[in-house]
């Protein structure tokens, strides 16, 4: 009899450190999953996903931060135009912003509405218009506008006996542009050309 009290004393005890160590392996387990949860937590990674999808706002340029905002009344189109260089109308449906020192040195400025012209077709017609300038040398790419705004961007450059011509045509929510610039190696404006000629848009 004292044998089989002393047998269900001892099975008792296993017992209870038995369920003793499953609670505490329990509460480990709920534990290390509650330390390791705010690591996948989708509110953290949120920011990331938005940096990697490239809508974030744009640092201004420098004709948007020392320019003055110019607004042609032929073709119903606003700009910000540097110190120095000044904005006339050349001709029905095309502008000229031209560099004061010098109006041989200048940019011309055609827009078109989606419904006026193809994006191709303003490109070819801009190759063929810079091709023009130097029937000897070769057409080659060059860096066009970039940015969220921009829904379509070309560039093409080649050189002349001056400097070089440079053409661009790009496309943005309400219109298309088509920039033609001349410029020399004495000045070399052409990087303040397109940074003028890229905030054109409709009001």
């Amino acid at each position: 009899m004292k044998k089989n009290i002393f047998l269900a004393t001892a099975v008792l005890t296993i017992g209870g450190l038995l369920a003793a160590c499953g609670t505490s392996e329990t509460e480990q387990e709920s534990t290390g999953s509650e330390q390791t949860s705010p690591e996948t937590d989708p509110a953290e990674e949120t920011p990331v996903e938005n940096e990697e999808s490239g809508i974030v706002e744009e640092e201004p340029t420098k004709a948007e931060t020392e320019g003055e905002l110019s607004t042609s009344e032929e073709q119903q189109y606003e700009m910000y135009v540097l110190p120095g260089f000044q904005l006339t109308a050349e001709e029905p449906g095309r502008d000229v912003l031209m560099w004061e020192e010098d109006s041989s040195i200048f940019m011309r400025i055609e827009t078109f509405t989606k419904e006026d012209i193809e994006f191709s077709l303003a490109e070819s017609s801009m190759k063929e218009t810079i091709a023009a300038s130097n029937p000897d040398a070769e057409i080659a790419e060059a860096s066009a506008p970039q940015g969220v705004k921009f829904l379509n961007s070309v560039a093409y450059e080649i050189p002349t006996p001056e400097g070089k011509v440079t053409g661009i045509v790009y496309e943005k929510e309400k219109l298309i542009v088509r920039l033609t610039i001349f410029d020399n190696a004495d000045v070399n404006a052409t990087a303040d050309f397109i940074d003028m000629g890229s905030t054109i848009d409709r009001p």
